[in-house]
């Protein structure tokens, strides 16, 4: 099946380490033959430039709020491949920027999609993974994931890993749908889909080893992690199924 990366970005540091990261995931899908849609809320041109000649397709963020810079990236996806292209479905993957090492999973990632057995994808990180993780995070988002499980009753997922594939026909009847608090859009879409068509794919993802070294003992990303843990924690219970 057709598939395209979908993403957001908002930096204000042509120097800044997540930029350049996501300048390469860019360089690495165009590689791999992937196209890729980037909603972008920076001030100015120069960022959204830099990487449409890396070979992104940029589109400048019109509403504030993550979850409506979100519906966007998945938005132009959608229109990507069901309106340019024309195709009957394909598979669209949100991904954060950063996430270089992603490409490499990515045909692992869709296979329980082209096999028919999913609508939805969470890749999940393996031992190896996790511990590529500076220990705030393992620690915080494990905890988060205990959560998600408690209320969904899937084993064995990790949805604070945050890459997630979608059908592209499940998520174009889903991707409007309102969510409060409305943020970690890719986290909650999966929620409205029965057990048995949501799959979890183990990968080896590794941490940036640049950016894992940078946020060891960075008291503001340790907060940022912790608003994330809580906000995702709340969201997780108040969506949690009625029957």
């Amino acid at each position: 099946m057709n598939v395209v990366l979908a993403t957001t970005t908002y930096y204000q540091n042509p120097h800044d380490l997540r930029y350049l990261l996501a300048k390469e995931t860019v360089r690495l899908a165009g590689e791999a033959g992937l196209p890729i849609m980037v909603v972008d809320g920076a001030p100015g041109l120069s960022f959204s430039t830099e990487l449409r000649q890396q070979g992104a397709e940029v589109y400048p963020q019109t509403l504030a709020g993550m979850g409506s810079a979100r519906r966007l990236a998945f938005f132009y996806a959608l229109n990507y491949l069901l309106c340019r292209r024309k195709l009957p479905d394909g598979i669209v993957i949100w991904l954060e920027p950063e996430k270089t090492d992603l490409i490499r999973f990515v045909p692992r990632i869709i296979k329980p999609i082209i096999d028919n057995k999913a609508d939805v994808v969470i890749p999940s990180r393996s031992p190896k993974s996790w511990a590529s993780y500076p220990v705030f995070q393992q620690t915080s988002e494990q905890d988060a994931n205990r959560v998600y499980e408690q209320v969904t009753q899937r084993r064995g997922f990790d949805p604070m890993f945050g890459p997630v594939a979608f059908r592209a026909t499940f998520l174009l009847t889903h991707f409007v749908h309102p969510f409060s608090p409305d943020t970690y859009i890719q986290h909650f879409i999966p929620m409205l889909v029965p057990n048995n068509r949501v799959a979890s794919v183990e990968t080896d993802f590794i941490y940036p080893p640049e950016q894992k070294k940078s946020e060891d003992n960075d008291e503001k990303m340790t907060r940022k992690r912790e608003e994330q843990n809580r906000v995702l924690k709340k969201a997780y219970l108040m969506l949690a199924p009625t029957s």
